[in-house]
């Protein structure tokens, strides 16, 4: 197997913590024979660009996997390969949002649901939830997805490397209004209208850092309030 492991780095740098997650999963794809390519794409504010780059580049290496892991997320490297073991179109980890002090609560970032309760399912490597949305922070994308999104999405040529639109930002209606919708939902809402499907693992926890300030999570420390039916 062969996984692309793909990083937008805005200020060409990462945190130390993600650097350790990197080097302890690197090693751990050693120990079990997977190729596990790393891809980085320094210098551009412009995500959707840069996502669509990594992707393009990490299709051309004809990986099985593309794993997108931000550089201010940390994680451990057992949960790394879990996500690919869960062999659903696209799951992720719940990061917590964005903290700038440490005495504030996290929140997920995912989108849940409207219709309905989540709906479970065991898979051989553990429980995911079915979800409308997931962030990019540390999310697993099976490589044929991209196959299947070719029906909606565009090609274009950016910094001379051909891709597609697979993410993008978009403005959807909102209660009475647009919203915008970040590149992370917008991916999620493509591969779910061409019959895929996005979920969660909410026991992986990770670690989200904005400067040194720190909020760990997983969808677990919310299960009282969420109530996932388990199929």
């Amino acid at each position: 197997m062969r996984i692309g492991l793909c990083t937008p780095c805005y200020q060409e740098t990462v945190h130390h913590d993600h650097m350790l997650s990197v080097i302890a999963t690197d090693r751990t794809a050693i120990r079990n024979g997977i190729d596990l390519k790393h891809y980085t794409a320094p210098g551009c504010a412009v995500l959707p660009r840069v996502r669509n780059r990594l992707v393009a580049r990490a299709l051309a290496d004809k990986c099985d996997w593309i794993v997108f892991a931000d550089d201010d997320i940390a994680w451990n490297a057992k949960d790394f390969f879990k996500l690919t073991g869960h062999e659903v179109d696209l799951v992720a980890a719940g990061p917590a949002k964005r903290h700038h002090r440490w005495d504030e609560k996290p929140a997920a970032v995912a989108k849940f649901p409207k219709d309905g309760p989540i709906v479970g399912k065991i898979t051989p490597v553990g429980r995911i939830w079915k979800m409308d949305g997931v962030a990019t922070g540390l999310m697993a994308i099976r490589a044929t997805i991209f196959e299947k999104l070719e029906s909606i999405t565009t090609a274009y040529v950016t910094e001379g490397v051909s891709v597609r639109t697979w993410f993008w930002f978009d403005l959807i209606p909102g209660d009475g209004s647009l919203e915008d919708e970040g590149e992370d939902y917008n991916f999620c809402r493509k591969v779910r209208e061409v019959g895929g499907s996005c979920w969660v693992d909410p026991d992986i926890r990770v670690r989200h850092y904005t400067g040194n300030v720190c909020h760990d999570l997983c969808f677990a420390d919310i299960e009282a309030s969420a109530k996932p039916e388990a199929a």
